[in-house]
């Protein structure tokens, strides 16, 4: 086997980054690409890092985050961005992987990195490049639309009839849509019917994405973004939306609102029937809808997507703890700060309670 060597890129020095996203197109994804990493810099204190390993006519590219540890500046913690992401490979072959993720494992030994958390992209299974010392656990499934045989075929199942009638009423009810280019203003607007969405959802503070996140997007990655949109052609009010990514394969259901006016009028319905059209239109061979918000088999949002995708993919995330010694010590730590209360999450040392 060719010996497999490392490059490690950033925002700054990204070129071999999109040298070899290049050379792993189409193959590839929008959540792989530095200008999406590049909102969740500004959005939080971690720093986009990129790995490329390559041996031969192999190649693995695999993007994240990397977070101080509170309390403990000098360490640190790896995390995939907020959606999908995990590896990229090009050629796999058991050697090449056991010597690229050994180098990416010493190279983050050198950076004090604790432990690693990292989200998979259920559209590739590429959960399956993680090597053993990797904990790889299923989290839940997600819901894609196979847009392959066209938009006709993507809705012609038993299943999705509710969802063909619903989009078809509210169409009749006078509801029509539209898909807006991702600009300053029209983010913005969008920004605030999300915030309150979930406000009304009571989500958690995850859910609540920053201004500075949604600048960002506008900034670096417009090009790839479009809000739908439905809206009442009595008055023009706009009743619910969507950020959509348009990546080379796969538009991607990102983050959705809805007004609070809205009431029962379909208006999901005919928004997602609409963008699977124009994913159609585009070229495009699925529209991935995603998971639920909690892993829950009767979770109600899971269900929505359900009777709307085709295909239900599985999504799953992946752990590893580099620093053994260290990263019990700091699991050791939080419980005596919480007597009270389990360590739950994997990085546990980051649980607020």
């Amino acid at each position: 086997m060719s010996k497999v060597a490392l490059q490690r890129c950033d925002l700054v020095n990204q070129a071999g980054w999109r040298e070899a996203l290049a050379e792993l197109a189409p193959h590839d994804d929008i959540y792989f690409s530095p200008d999406y990493l590049a909102a969740y810099e500004a959005r939080a204190d971690g720093k986009v890092q990129c790995v490329i390993a390559r041996g031969g006519d192999s190649i693995m590219l695999l993007p994240y985050l990397v977070y101080p540890i509170p309390g403990h500046r000098e360490l640190f913690d790896i995390q995939g961005a907020y959606g999908y992401g995990g590896p990229l490979i090009k050629n796999p072959n058991p050697e090449f992987l056991a010597a690229a993720w050994d180098l990416i494992r010493e190279c983050w030994r050198e950076q004090s990195v604790v432990a690693a958390f990292i989200r998979s992209h259920p559209m590739f299974g590429n959960e399956i490049f993680f090597d053993p010392p990797w904990d790889v656990i299923f989290d839940r499934p997600t819901m894609s639309v196979d847009l392959s045989g066209g938009l006709e075929a993507a809705f012609a199942g038993a299943h999705q009839r509710n969802h063909r009638r619903d989009a078809a009423q509210a169409r009749r009810s006078g509801l029509v849509t539209a898909l807006l280019p991702c600009t300053p203003d029209s983010l913005d607007q969008f920004a605030r019917m999300y915030w309150d969405t979930m406000t009304r959802l009571e989500a958690g503070s995850d859910y609540f994405f920053s201004r500075i996140y949604f600048k960002t997007l506008a900034e670096r990655f417009a090009h790839d973004i479009s809000i739908a949109e439905v809206r009442d052609t009595k008055d023009n009010e706009t009743l619910s939306a969507a950020l959509i990514f348009w990546g080379p394969r796969w538009a991607h259901y990102h983050l959705a609102a809805r007004s609070v006016t809205e009431g029962n009028r379909n208006t999901s319905h005919l928004l997602l029937h609409s963008v699977a059209e124009e994913a159609v239109r585009r070229g495009l061979v699925g529209l991935h809808l995603g998971g639920g918000r909690t892993p829950a088999p009767d979770d109600s949002l899971f269900a929505f997507k359900k009777r709307i995708g085709n295909i239900e993919q599985r999504f799953h995330t992946a752990r590893l703890v580099v620093d053994p010694a260290r990263y019990n010590t700091l699991v050791s730590e939080w419980c005596a700060q919480h007597p009270d209360s389990k360590p739950i999450w994997f990085l546990s040392y980051r649980q607020t309670s």
